[in-house]
Formats: C-alpha cells, structure tokens, sequence
C-alpha cells in the first residue's frame, strides 16, 4: 500500500512537472520564435518571400535609408496560380505583389536585386541563392521576415552566409499577439513554423 501511495504521488508529481512545462512552452513561445535587431545602417536589405506585406516593411527601411539595395527572394509561383490561369483569372503572384509594393514606398528599380529567378522553395534555398548573387563587399545584411520566422531565418541564413552580419527585421504589417492561442492566423503561423524548426535540425530543407 504504501508503495502505491509513493507511485502515486511520483507520477502525480510528474504530471505536473509536464503541465508546468507544456504551459511555459505556450506561453513563451513567440517569445522565443522572435529574435530581432533594432535598425541599423546596412549594405543591403533582403526581402525573404512569403507574407507580401513584408514588402511594405522592407520600403519602410529603404525609405529610412537602413541600406541603399533591396534583394528580393523570387520563389516558386503559388500552385493556385496555374490553375487559375487555365479558368482565365489572373491572379498576381507574391513576388509580382513584392515589386509594387516597392516601387509604391518609393524604391526605384535600379535599388532592386531579384534574386532566385523564380525556384525557391525554402529559406535555406534562399540563403543559397543569395550566396550566389551577393557581391563580397555586402557584409551587413538586414532581413525582412515574419515575427515567428527571425529565429530560425537567422540560424540558416548565418549558416549560408558565413562572414556577414545577419540583422532580422520583423514584419510590423501582419498579425501578432503573444496570446497566439486566442488567434486563429497566429496560432496557425506559430505551430507550422515550430514544425519547420524541428525539420530543419532534422537535417530537412526548408
């Protein structure tokens, strides 16, 4: 009997512990996703592709006069894209999006690098791809990026980039509370990019 009382209480114990640490996990994980640099004089600003209103972020900068150059990421077209195409709808494409989000902050076209030529499909293919264009005088890097993605943007673009400084800069333009659980957009953002986190230590691409 008394033993059963001790296993008990044992895995009562540990129970809790586990709740404890579940419950800290929720709560503090945009704290940890978000990992950002406060604005400082750059060579260049790269915009990762993704969420279109980043575009409007990375206009901010340039008119802030953060870096005189804007590197664009030029990923793989939506899937939607073709299809609607074949209905007779035209729909725009994020990176087209990106650009005239740009030219309306101001940013003239001769400040705009494209870079990816339309086949990436990952932040680590991004970084690849910047590697490649970059020349070697750009050494400090200000990156556009969603709130919950500056964590592991850093990591990989550190990683595929090395001897330059990497400078998050987080998208003010898109939804985000530290309640991510209350939000439905957020919610979804903050669990898919903890699983691409997980995958990419896996040894994964994206």
């Amino acid at each position: 009997m008394q033993c059963l009382k001790r296993c008990a209480l044992v895995l009562a114990g540990s129970a809790l512990v586990v709740v404890l640490a579940l419950g800290g996990a929720v709560w503090f994980a945009t704290d940890w996703l978000v990992d950002v640099d406060p604005p400082e004089k750059s060579d260049a600003i790269v915009l990762l592709s993704g969420q279109p209103t980043r575009s409007i972020q990375a206009g901010d900068l340039y008119r802030q006069g953060i870096a005189p150059r804007v590197y664009v990421s030029s990923e793989v077209p939506r899937w939607e894209i073709a299809y609607l195409a074949a209905a007779g709808v035209e729909y725009a494409s994020h990176e087209d999006v990106m650009l005239k989000v740009l030219a309306a902050r101001g940013v003239p076209d001769e400040a705009i690098v494209l870079f990816g030529n339309k086949n990436l499909i990952s932040t680590r293919a991004e970084g690849e791809a910047l590697r490649a264009v970059l020349p070697p005088e750009t050494r400090r890097l200000t990156v556009v990026t969603s709130p919950y993605h500056t964590r592991r943007a850093r990591i990989i673009l550190s990683r595929a980039l090395p001897g330059r400084e990497i400078r998050m800069a987080a998208n003010r333009y898109e939804p985000w509370v530290r309640d991510w659980w209350n939000n439905k957009t957020v919610a979804y953002s903050i669990i898919q990019e903890f699983a691409s986190t997980l995958f990419y230590y896996a040894g994964g691409r994206f």
